[in-house]
């Protein structure tokens, strides 16, 4: 079989895996050992075309480890074995595209954007430490360091802290969960872990090859991912019996973890994230590609002009947009709790708006074949499901209600009693990126964004069937019809996300404010998901 019909592009890192140490005296004997295995390899070797495709995957991953090790000594001790192994060995080495973390954002110029901060540095060595990566995702959250540090404890703990689930399965979990939105970026990450605790590859040719168990959990994932709103109790009675049957402690672990994987994958699309540099698109054997004009730049630079034509009427909506959200914060001091009846109003003239307005985003499907078709199951779900788009019975019945079922109350709860470890950290990561704000828009201080926000975070778990005590209304006021458009397809189809629609989007924000709102997104579709998966189970152990 050939390396490609599996997930096994970044197999070098496995030989790398031991740099992740935190005691300099044992990095150094373990990198000469490697520059040892690696001398000899390239000695004993007839480089014919199989061996060059070999060794490939350790080229990359030097490559990589040569940008990206946080440890300095390391670092320039892999740029001198790629530099002998091109020049003593005539080694053809891969030299790293210039490219941006984000295609879409420059953070270099991002507000808070600050790599040389100690505490930014402290999380990419933890990351590299637990990983061996500091990855392109984690260079773009940086921008907001606070919300970084809760995300990647949570990270972190969700795939190697304790838990029922084997680290592996963690692993292949969220390879299939980011098939669903055909990630491959995501897929090779976690495959790459999953490589480093399960010897057995096949798992990494397709589903089909995976445990019984964790294919029965497919439809619940599609459920899950596609229609929240449908998850009922009748869908965790099933996984629980049988021969293969899941406990509810590891199904809630299996939920969180899936949840937590697509919602990222979400941010991945909304920002653009380009690929890691071991990645396809993230080096090259060609030195025409390195020093040719990057199309990337160009791209950016002709938005950048367009952006400059544009900046009087971008001030005059951005103050219209300052006196609107004032307006309405006057609105919801005023008001309070609505009745039922009212609550029901505002959704129907909400969704009559709605339909109205907003574009269908479905465009026809990309029908070529690869690796990621033999991760996504035989299920027969709609992928394009519309909350929006169902009859007013259909919604009110399927609608989840937070005065029924809150995340504060029951969600909290139920992760509590079936997977206590990850618990407080998961309530913290969404109490800090629902309260998180710096007080300005833009060049404007002093300014309090709240009901934007609140905006932003209603409108997404709107669209994943989540009603709240809010004026939906409003949405329609405080947010434009181009910046619903990005808001729903990052958050519902993010594999369709443009660049066109990206600047269409939000570019009336900076850059650090556009990683913000990509951040709400992620959290309140993460936290949406969960709850209609979390009341079916407590429905479930109730009975």
């Amino acid at each position: 079989m050939k390396m490609e019909e599996t997930l096994m592009f970044c197999e070098g890192s496995e030989l790398f895996s031991a740099l992740q140490n935190i005691d300099p005296d044992a990095r150094q004997a373990i990198m000469q050992h490697i520059m040892e295995l690696m001398y000899e390899w390239t000695r004993n070797s007839q480089f014919d075309l199989d061996d060059e495709v070999k060794l490939r995957p350790y080229l990359t991953t030097l490559l990589r480890l040569s940008y990206e090790c946080p440890y300095e000594q390391e670092r320039l001790k892999c740029q001198d074995l790629l530099r002998d192994l091109k020049d003593e060995y005539q080694i053809n080495v891969p030299e790293r595209l210039p490219t941006r973390p984000s295609l879409f954002i420059d953070i270099s110029e991002a507000e808070g954007f600050n790599p040389k901060d100690e505490s930014v540095q402290n999380l990419f060595i933890d990351s590299y430490l637990t990983t061996g990566r500091i990855t392109n995702i984690a260079k773009v959250m940086s921008c907001h360091p606070t919300y970084m540090k809760i995300f990647q404890e949570t990270h972190n703990q969700l795939f190697y802290g304790p838990g029922l689930l084997p680290y592996h399965w963690r692993h292949y979990i969220a390879i299939l969960a980011a098939s669903r939105h055909r990630c491959l970026y995501m897929m090779q990450l976690h495959a790459e872990a999953f490589r480093l605790y399960q010897r057995d590859i096949h798992w990494l040719q397709g589903s089909s090859n995976a445990s019984q168990k964790l294919i029965n959990f497919e439809p619940l994932l599609n459920r899950l991912i596609y229609q929240p709103w449908t998850i009922q109790k009748e869908h965790i009675d099933e996984l629980v019996v049988g021969e293969s049957a899941w406990s509810i402690s590891e199904l809630v672990q299996a939920v969180v973890i899936a949840s937590h994987v697509i919602s990222v994958v979400g941010f991945y699309y909304g920002c653009g994230i380009h690929d890691e540099i071991d990645f396809k698109d993230g080096h090259t054997y060609s030195e025409l590609a390195i020093n040719g004009k990057n199309d990337e730049d160009n791209l950016v630079y002709t938005m950048n002009q367009t952006k400059k034509k544009q900046d009087i009427s971008d001030e005059e909506k951005r103050y219209k947009l300052l006196s609107v959200m004032s307006e309405y914060k006057v609105l919801q001091e005023r008001h309070e709790l609505l009745s039922e009846d009212k609550v029901l109003e505002e959704i129907e003239m909400f969704f009559r708006q709605e339909t109205n307005h907003l574009a269908d985003e479905s465009e026809s499907e990309d029908k070529k074949i690869s690796i990621i078709d033999n991760f996504m199951g035989n299920g027969s779900i709609d992928q394009s499901a519309d909350f929006a788009k169902l009859s007013l019975e259909d919604r009110q019945q399927m609608a989840l209600r937070t005065q029924e079922f809150s995340w504060e109350d029951q969600g909290f709860s139920v992760v509590s009693r079936y997977y206590n470890d990850i618990i407080e950290l998961l309530d913290d990561k969404f109490r800090i990126i629902y309260n998180l704000t710096y007080n300005r828009m833009g060049d404007t201080t002093n300014t309090d964004t709240k009901v934007l926000r609140t905006a932003v975070w209603n409108y997404v778990q709107m669209m994943k069937g989540v009603w709240d005590d809010y004026l939906y209304t409003s949405i329609n006021k405080l947010v434009a019809t181009d910046f619903k458009q990005y808001i729903k397809v990052v958050a519902c189809r993010p594999e369709k996300t443009s660049q066109y629609l990206f600047h269409s989007g939000v570019y009336l924000y900076n850059g650090s404010e556009q990683i913000h709102l990509n951040l709400l997104f992620l959290e309140a579709r993460n936290q949406a998901q969960l709850l209609h998966a979390l009341r079916a189970i407590m429905q479930h152990s109730l009975a």
